[in-house]
């Protein structure tokens, strides 16, 4: 049920919103010196989101998809418990 997906009108480049049917729970994110970084947990409320370094976009990639499966039960009770 998670796929990736792009932003906005965004649709250059790799996709970076990895979403659980419509709701996003993580994101990768391009700094300016191209570094990356991801976002977990966009599903719930700001003050309990994560951010993470990444050592490149793929490294960010795998990592965003493990972490969504080990939690994909949780991530899914929630958005049951908030729809």
């Amino acid at each position: 049920m998670f796929a990736w997906h792009h932003v906005g009108s965004f649709t250059s480049g790799p996709p970076t919103s990895l979403k659980y049917g419509l709701q996003e729970c993580a994101r990768l994110h391009e700094r300016v010196g191209g570094t990356w970084f991801c976002t977990l947990r966009l599903h719930l409320p700001y003050e309990q989101r994560v951010n993470r370094d990444c050592r490149s976009y793929e490294m960010g990639k795998a990592g965003c998809e493990e972490w969504a499966k080990r939690h994909e039960a949780v991530i899914a009770e929630v958005l049951r418990n908030h729809a």
